[in-house]
């Protein structure tokens, strides 16, 4: 049976025997991962730049991470505008109640 450790290695692959320094920098290695894995292409499903259009094969990902740090930056930037600097570890759910429910719709009530 493998041990905890080793377990994070093989579901990180992210080249580093330590865990990534941030969300971002996993997400980017698991993307990277997939389009290495299965031979993919990745484009950014956001509105972007007109030299961020296309598809990124994986011998251009560092061009690809680069691009999608910016525009994590930047969406994150509005969300704080939007919402405040607050963080906490929430589900998807609980983030939206908590968050955009609360500032949005005040009137809406929480579920019990």
């Amino acid at each position: 049976m493998p041990q905890v450790g080793e377990a994070r290695r093989r579901v990180c692959r992210c080249g580093s025997r330590s865990a990534p320094p941030s969300a971002d920098a996993a997400f980017l290695a698991f993307v990277r991962d997939r389009m290495a894995a299965h031979g993919m292409e990745a484009s950014i499903g956001d509105d972007v730049r007109p030299e961020h259009e296309g598809s990124y094969p994986v011998e251009r990902f560092a061009e690809l991470a680069e691009a999608v740090t910016g525009y994590i930056v930047a969406r994150r930037a509005e969300w704080v505008a939007a919402f405040g600097p607050e963080q906490a570890k929430a589900t998807t759910a609980q983030a939206h109640e908590r968050f955009v429910l609360s500032r949005c719709h005040p009137a809406v009530k929480r579920p019990a």
